[in-house]
């Protein structure tokens, strides 16, 4: 770090002045890109000026309808007031999508718009670029390209614009409101970025000792249906690959107005104007408003017809008129002359008529009784079971609407079932093979293989050879649903294994694997290790604990809300209902907000203990040794193929 003065400014035009004495000061506002720059010595400011105190932290209407928005508006506050939320929501949307909860606490408006770009060369210190030391040369160019811009680069910088909040500005024509000492000027948004050029580190169109006071919306009815998309890497905190800002405004089938701007593909917030002139644009007229349609084929001139199906003889040029549809009739789609008669070489035809719609099936329900419809007589899963056992695939017999007797179905047989009767057996020719009768029962284990068999008149549908005349063997109706039974089962039992599990300690084992190593021609023995590595997210941890009474308010970044209450609720003797827990955003995780470590039981026990709202907050160092982290792990992996290569 090195040494600067610090200046708090009292109001405007003491700031504008000190700035405009020394050539080398900054502006501090709320300081999240700005301290970040002097820690990384990329920006080196001889003297800060604190202008955090200033009153210009109001969103006020205009006359006109807009909204005036103050520079030190936090980013929070802006996305959660009311007249935003309602009248610009693209804006809310927008700012709710940049930085994490922790920063946009302290951000704001103004700073948002003078923040720098997050070029991984432009703060890497080995790196040569532009912005930094102009005239080193740019490394981005020949280097990694994720997240660099594609629109109004130049050979000398190809940065993109990080802000989120200014995308959806420049979709709102917003107005920038600067001060200096020479007073008061305004400035289009879409005027207040620069494109790189020859000089890519003048980023802004500001003079060095103009500041900016506040941020004017215009009156836009367009805004209030508009929207904020971000593609990012992460959804809890990474700037845009790409990002729209969009309003559109559609009466009576066309568009009347529409907004565009795009983010994280340009060094500036970028309006699609053109896009938007496509899209204000009256649509073409369609083939039926341009007149009769021409003909796309014409017969041969000595009128003789062709051997296609497709392509009419020679009447192709004849088409169907709207009025004589039914009567078969047509007119001359190049004189529009109307025949008195039908059309030469078609007969005559009445009108078409849909068939009637079949009831849509459940299939869902169909799968709980076990039984699923609409499929082929033969499931290929059965088909491929027959062969291999030299046996003749047979269908399986199905319900119709309530039917026994399998149904009908166009353009598919209906199998009726081989009955007894009177008790006596089937012939042998028309018994029934056992694979086919039972369905999945070989797929079952054998302790349930016995539970198939239902009680007379219960589900059964074929009495088995050399039964009496009360047995009955279950059908294949029962046999899917016992068969779809086990399979949920077994299902449920692979998400819950007993042993070998990270969550169930234990060891599971197969046979002597030492031996086999030992034994094999040729074996690989490998062992891999990983150091302890902790857990550090961008964001560090901090609570904010309250007591009202017996209930329980915390703040806290966690990746379980549920787990968190529970636990607090354990650990603090109160009902689990008296526990509440916000966690807005996470700010990176990567698995160390997951648990309840030992900051949030401070902050928790110095609330009660205080009666006071008691806020902790962890230090980059204190991160290391309070949250947790990978254990050392030993992984040994061999292989012994046999002399087989098996």
């Amino acid at each position: 770090m090195r040494p600067f003065a610090y200046v708090s400014a009292p109001d405007v035009p003491t700031a504008v002045r000190t700035i405009a004495a020394a050539r080398d000061a900054k502006f501090l506002g709320g300081g999240t890109n700005l301290v970040d720059l002097m820690r990384a010595d990329v920006e080196h400011p001889g003297r800060v000026v604190d202008i955090s105190t200033l009153p210009l932290a109001d969103v006020e209407e205009t006359p006109e309808g807009g909204l005036r928005i103050g520079a030190l508006v936090r980013n929070s506050h802006l996305a959660a007031n009311r007249l935003v939320r309602t009248r610009y929501p693209v804006l809310a949307q927008a700012i709710l999508a940049g930085a994490s909860g922790q920063l946009r606490n302290m951000a704001t408006v103004g700073g948002n718009l003078m923040q720098r770009t997050r070029c991984l060369y432009f703060y890497d210190g080995e790196a040569a670029c532009n912005k930094r030391r102009p005239g080193s040369g740019c490394d981005a160019l020949d280097g990694f390209h994720r997240g660099t811009a594609v629109l109004g680069t130049s050979e000398r910088c190809i940065a993109a614009h990080p802000s989120d909040m200014g995308v959806a500005l420049a979709a709102l024509d917003a107005v920038v409101e600067v001060e200096s000492v020479r007073g008061t000027r305004r400035i289009p948004i879409a005027d207040l970025h620069r494109l790189p050029g020859d000089t890519p580190e003048v980023e802004t169109d500001l003079a060095a000792d103009e500041l900016i006071t506040a941020v004017e919306l215009p009156a836009a009815p367009v805004a209030a249906t508009s929207r904020y998309r971000k593609v990012r890497d992460r959804a809890s905190y990474a700037f845009a690959l790409v990002s729209v800002a969009a309003a559109l405004d559609v009466r009576d089938g066309r568009v009347a107005d529409v907004r565009l701007a795009l983010g994280g593909i340009a060094p500036k917030p970028w309006r699609a104007h053109a896009a938007e002139e496509v899209l204000r644009a009256p649509r073409p007229p369609t083939r039926r408003s341009r007149g009769p349609p021409r003909p796309s084929w014409r017969p041969p001139s000595d009128g003789r017809r062709t051997s296609s199906r497709s392509s009419w003889p020679a009447a192709r040029s004849w088409r169907r008129c709207a009025g004589c549809s039914r009567t078969g009739a047509r007119h001359d789609a190049g004189t529009g002359a109307h025949p008195a008669g039908p059309d030469p070489g078609r007969p005559a035809r009445g009108p078409r008529r849909r068939p009637p719609a079949r009831p849509r099936r459940r299939r869902d329900q169909d799968e709980r009784r076990g039984e699923v419809r609409g499929r082929p007589a033969v499931r290929r899963a059965d088909a491929r079971r027959a062969r291999a056992r030299g046996d003749r695939p047979r269908p399986r017999h199905r319900h119709r609407h309530g039917r026994r007797d399998g149904g009908r179905r166009r353009g598919r047989r209906a199998h009726a079932p081989q009955r007894a009767t009177d008790g006596a057996a089937a012939p042998a020719e028309h018994a029934e093979p056992e694979h086919a009768r039972l369905g999945h029962v070989g797929e079952l284990p054998q302790h349930r293989r016995g539970a198939l068999a239902r009680p007379a008149g219960h589900g059964g549908r074929r009495r088995d050879a050399g039964d009496g005349a009360g047995g009955r063997t279950a059908g294949p109706r029962d046999v899917r649903a016992a068969a779809r039974r086990h399979r949920l089962r077994r299902r449920a039992a692979r998400r819950h294994p007993v042993r070998g599990n990270a969550l169930m300690p234990g060891e599971a084992k197969k046979g002597d694997a030492e031996q086999a190593l030992a034994g094999a021609p040729v074996s690989v023995d490998l062992r891999f290790t990983t150091p302890a590595q902790n857990h550090n997210a961008i964001e560090p941890h901090a609570t904010t604990a309250v007591w009202d009474g017996d209930r329980l308010t915390v703040h806290d970044s966690t990746q379980s809300v549920d787990w968190f209450r529970r636990h607090l609720a354990l650990r603090f003797g109160v009902p689990l209902d008296h526990v509440r827990v916000i966690a807005q955003h996470v700010g990176g995780g990567f698995g160390g907000k997951g648990s309840v470590w030992a900051g949030t039981v401070l902050a928790v026990l110095a609330a009660r203990a205080t009666g006071r709202p008691v806020r902790l907050a962890l230090s980059r160092e204190s991160v290391y040794r309070t949250v947790g982290g990978r254990t050392p792990t030993v992984q040994r992996v061999a292989l012994a193929p046999a002399r087989t290569a098996r």
